[in-house]
């Protein structure tokens, strides 16, 4: 009976999931355009897919005559058996899937002036990336700056090679800076109010915006440093 209740149980579970991956499908254009968090946005699917999977509990016990207090006494003396393994294994997955991130908590000393440094720093090494990338494609290409710009345009192995090479860039800038995505996302929303934050992160990528165009890489899709 236990391994028939598990295998409604997996049915519920996967089911929600469905549920839930439409929902997500249905309200992503109007999180995107409101500006929801990810962390909200993953906050509501969660709760959104376990009360879908609560109402399958509340059949599958009902159907079998059980309650879910005896379900888990039954999973607790039967907690090696395969199946049991398989479905705590399953919900585990799921629930980190829809789970939102831990919120990170910025160092004591992250003030936004000293803030602003690490992103100066950081962008400075994006920058030289970016220069190394076009400088080498050129010189082994021996192309024009125009030359360049037209193969980048219309080539989207060249803009995903870029991508990578940006990305490997920025993740390099945050290791030197000993700092995380997180962090710098953390940073910036607590800052957002600050003039001279706002300021300063407004320069910076207006000067990366010019140092991109000045280096020949269009300012559209695929252009973008990670």
């Amino acid at each position: 009976m236990l391994h028939e209740i598990i295998k409604s149980l997996e049915s519920e579970l996967q089911n929600a999931v469905k549920l839930t991956m439409a929902e997500k499908a249905r309200l992503a254009p109007a999180v995107q355009q409101r500006g929801v968090s990810e962390d909200e946005f993953k906050k509501h699917l969660s709760q959104f897919l376990f009360k879908q999977f609560e109402k399958g509990e509340a059949v599958v016990y009902a159907k079998n005559g059980v309650t879910s207090a005896q379900v888990k006494e039954a999973f607790q003396k039967n907690s090696q058996d395969e199946s049991v393994r398989r479905l705590e294994s399953l919900l585990k997955r799921v629930k980190a899937e829809y789970t939102p991130t831990k919120q990170t908590e910025l160092p004591s000393d992250m003030t936004p002036q000293k803030f602003i440094m690490i992103n100066e720093r950081m962008a400075e090494l994006q920058l030289k990336a970016a220069e190394k990338f076009v400088s080498e494609w050129r010189s082994k290409n021996n192309a024009s700056k125009s030359e360049f710009t037209q193969a980048f345009s219309s080539n989207p192995q060249m803009q995903q090679e870029f991508a990578r090479a940006s990305s490997e860039a920025t993740m390099r800038a945050m290791k030197a800076e000993n700092m995380d995505q997180a962090t710098i996302q953390q940073a910036v929303m607590k800052y957002q109010a600050d003039p001279e934050f706002v300021a300063s992160m407004r320069e910076s990528t207006t000067t990366l915006m010019m140092t991109l165009e000045k280096l020949g890489i269009p300012l559209g899709p695929g252009a973008g440093m990670g």
